[in-house]
């Protein structure tokens, strides 16, 4: 036991040194983290919490953002359940926060793990544990993931997949041969699965070959079977309907700053003597192995995933390697040479200390911390913000937008507009997850029109027509639903006062303006097919960058359910949107376009439900929602997408019911999780049971 304690003080004096790092007292502190990602991901775990998991899901619709997106389809969910069910005993601010550091104080235990399962001594622990954990204070980059400053900017997922992949390897090459190790290994790798998938392709290439290793192929056969099963009700609808994302378009290409940063050169002779020191170990060929995959997997042209994310599995093993290869080599010298066990630990620890010196690490931008940690209510213009929060909880629901720029690092950020939902009972046309929802891919337009000029706005497709015009902007926001807009700069602010009148809000630069309510359903006068040799979203895109008042929208009907009208400039919203209004505030659609019994068309959103009354029979019906293939209608033909990324019904009686509904893959999905299991509970009830013979 005394043998144990002292093995435990490595990785505990690590984690230590993180939490000192990471200044507890800030990072724990009450609030609303503000300026990164980090806020934005509250939403989505306050509709885990309170919607879906009560229901017993993961995976559903929200309204919130978008005009609609998929909650945790596209995006992974275990650290969200986490949160989720910590918010309940603490709160969700301060189990977000939690959740954001404690995979990067947890580390150097995981790397403690790997080196017991890889049969290493204390020295050669303690320089993988110390040096390994090192790799949090990386300065070099920012966003990639598995360092201090990408959990900062909101990559805490990625962190949580780090940690469990560092166990998963560590479990696949462990000198036991228990089966035990196959079932945890696939625990391990699940778990990997469901907090980030980028290590996890890293971690097959570094797998892959230990399976030309006998000993080892069934224990990984085994825990990738049990993986698949345990993480199946989340990946096969996620992919399976991967071509209903919004594609960010990434064109950022990793360089020789991004493989060979300043830290990595220092120590990568190091970390090659390590992997020659112990290619023996099935654990460290399979960290190798994975350093080398995540090299190859960052040379590859795509577009879905930033090619550089997988780099941090790089920086990890070279740290780790170089760690416990440091003190492969020392180890002849004194005081390594003694016999005692405290003497080797300490001497592991000063050694790999010294390392830290030599690698020479920067640190964390302690400025950036501390005005992401201090939170939203921090910021100089919280009083703003809370004024226009204030002022929006008693004004109709209405779908929200904002003028994008640097000036809302004053406020708090872009994010910390994008939790008005999670305040108050409006939408927002932004948000967080635009990979979820292709409607994100239009918005650099608004943002480009209605931003401070000259600013960049990325997110990643060029946007040639856009121009910096405000008041344009206004019909626009209209088209697309919006009732309310936020400005923070005086020239945004005075040229859209020109067409939307005077703001309901004006505090310390922030204005919102009511741009008129706007029909989330109305009576489709006109519409126009799209080209058939091209991508409906790419001309969607098109449609929307000329768009212009009265342009009728493109429907993509495959059945012939509408056929295409000879129209030419009849106006969508009709005299109203030529002129700049928006639609017909009793909700009934454009007046003169569809004649009187328009009128009685409403809708209302229930959940992930849209429920249509008084609807036209045989009339085409444009819905303000975002088009998914998963929609299904009750009284309706389609729903078929319209530009830019909204859906069109043909009712087929007078009430009409639009459900979000799991794909056939979901439920498959669902029963081999349930299956994984049940099979993870037989296992460990039949080991319980042969360890109570043995121990008879």
């Amino acid at each position: 036991a005394r043998t144990r304690l002292r093995s435990l003080l490595v990785p505990g004096l690590a984690s230590l040194a993180v939490l000192v790092v990471l200044d507890p007292l800030r990072w724990l502190g009450p609030g609303v983290p503000a300026l990164t990602d980090l806020p934005g991901h509250l939403l989505p775990i306050h509709i885990l919490a309170e919607d879906l998991l009560p229901r017993g899901r993961i995976q559903g619709w929200s309204f919130d953002w978008f005009a609609g997106f998929p909650v945790y389809r596209y995006y992974f969910p275990l650290p969200g359940i986490l949160t989720a069910l910590l918010g309940e005993v603490v709160g969700l601010p301060l189990a977000l926060r939690a959740m954001v550091g404690a995979p990067l104080v947890l580390l150097p235990w995981a790397l403690w793990l790997f080196a017991r399962a890889a049969g290493l001594d204390g020295p050669r622990t303690a320089g993988l544990v110390v040096v390994g954990a090192s790799s949090v204070l990386m300065a070099s980059h920012r966003i990639m993931g598995g360092n201090i400053a990408s959990v900062v900017a909101g990559e805490f997922s990625y962190a949580w997949a780090l940690l469990f992949l560092v166990l998963h390897l560590g479990l696949l090459g462990a000198e036991s041969r228990s089966r035990r190790t196959a079932v945890w290994a696939g625990v391990a790798l699940a778990a990997a699965v469901l907090s980030h998938v980028v290590p996890v392709m890293v971690a097959a290439l570094g797998t892959a070959p230990l399976l030309l290793t006998r000993r080892l192929r069934g224990r990984i056969l085994a825990a990738w079977a049990l993986t698949g099963l345990l993480t199946a009700a989340w990946f096969l609808p996620m992919a399976l309907s991967l071509d209903q994302v919004g594609s960010p378009r990434w064109a950022f290409a990793p360089g020789w700053n991004d493989l060979l940063p300043t830290e990595l050169v220092l120590i990568l002779p190091a970390a090659l003597y390590g992997m020659w020191a112990f290619r023996r170990r099935a654990a460290a060929v399979a960290l190798a192995a994975a350093a080398g995959g995540a090299l190859v997997l960052a040379m590859v042209p795509q577009e879905l995933v930033m090619r550089a994310r997988p780099l941090p599995v790089w920086y990890l093993a070279v740290h780790m390697l170089a760690g416990a290869g440091t003190m492969h080599a020392l180890s002849g010298a004194w005081p390594l040479r003694s016999g005692r066990t405290p003497v080797r630990v300490l001497g592991g620890l000063v050694a790999a200390g010294l390392w830290l010196v030599v690698v020479g690490v920067r640190g964390v931008d302690r400025e950036h911390w501390a005005g992401v940690m201090d939170g939203l209510d921090a910021r100089p213009g919280a009083a703003a913000r809370a004024a226009v929060v204030a002022r929006l909880q008693e004004l109709p629901p209405g779908r929200v937008h904002w003028e994008e720029g640097p000036g809302l690092v004053h406020y708090g950020g872009t994010h910390g507009l994008g939790l008005i939902p999670y305040w108050t009972h409006h939408s927002t046309l932004s948000g967080l997850l635009r990979e979820s929802a292709p409607l994100s891919e239009f918005l650099p337009v608004l943002d480009t029109e209605l931003g401070e000029p000259g600013a960049t706005f990325e997110y990643a497709r060029q946007v040639p027509r856009a121009t910096h015009d405000p008041a344009g902007a206004v019909p626009r926001l209209r088209m697309l639903g919006v009732r309310y807009l936020i400005t923070h700069t005086d020239t945004a602010a005075t040229l859209v006062a020109e067409v939307a009148g005077p703001p309901r809000v004006e505090a310390a630069g922030l204005r919102l303006f009511d741009l008129g309510p706007a029909a989330l359903v109305e009576p489709l006068p006109c519409w126009r097919a799209p080209e058939a040799d091209a991508p409906f979203r790419e001309q969607a895109i098109a449609w929307f960058q000329a768009w212009e008042p009265g342009a009728p929208p493109l429907v993509d009907v495959s059945d012939g359910a509408l056929p295409d009208p000879a129209c030419d400039r009849v106006a969508l919203n009709g005299d109203a949107a030529r002129a700049g209004a928006g639609p017909d505030p009793s909700g009934a659609g454009p007046a003169g376009s569809a004649g009187p019994a328009a009128a009685a068309v409403a809708a209302e959103i229930e959940g992930d439900r849209i429920r249509i009354t008084g609807a036209r029979v045989g009339v085409p019906h444009l819905l303000r929602a975002s088009y998914h293939t998963d929609w299904r209608a009750e009284g309706a033909r389609g729903p078929y997408p319209a530009s830019p990324w909204f859906m069109v019904v043909v009712p087929e009686r007078p009430e009409v019911v639009l459900t979000f509904r799991a794909p056939p893959a979901q439920w498959v999905g669902r029963v081999l999780t349930a299956a994984g299991l049940i099979l993870l509970g037989g296992l460990a009830v039949a080991g319980r049971r042969a360890r109570g013979r043995r121990a008879g």
